[in-house]
């Protein structure tokens, strides 16, 4: 994905994050835990240039004493699995006509057919890694 966005413009776009130790936390992972989860496309982590990881906290729900990934976005995440989750995070942002102008997180946010969802995230994946 070619976006002319700087990383200001990114920071608005994705925040507010929570750190890798808050993320562990609230997961109640281990720095192992939670890495392996964001290999595996469980939790979207936005890797910085320094290396370290950041989560936005949007993406995630509080049932009872837990918190987890929202289910939506979790779906998300298992089609765009591989993609960098800077991409992961705006497409999230983006609205999109295939979902009638609303963002993915709109689309969840408004318990959306999460099957409508998943299949143009299938297909943005295909475009993202067609050559």
């Amino acid at each position: 994905m070619t976006t002319s966005a700087d990383p200001n413009e990114l920071d608005d776009l994705l925040a507010p994050y929570w750190s890798t130790s808050r993320t562990m936390e609230a997961l109640r992972l281990t720095a192992d835990g939670l890495a392996a989860a964001r290999e595996d496309g469980r939790v979207l982590g936005l890797k910085t240039s320094d290396g370290d990881y950041f989560y936005p906290v949007w993406t995630f729900v509080k049932a009872g004493e837990n918190i987890t990934v929202k289910p939506g976005v979790a779906v998300v995440l298992r089609a765009l699995r591989g993609l960098d989750g800077w991409t992961i995070g705006v497409f999230l942002r983006m609205g999109a006509p295939e979902l009638d102008g609303l963002t993915p997180e709109e689309w969840i946010a408004q318990q959306r057919d999460l099957e409508v969802l998943r299949d143009y995230a299938h297909v943005f994946a295909a475009e993202m890694r067609r050559p």
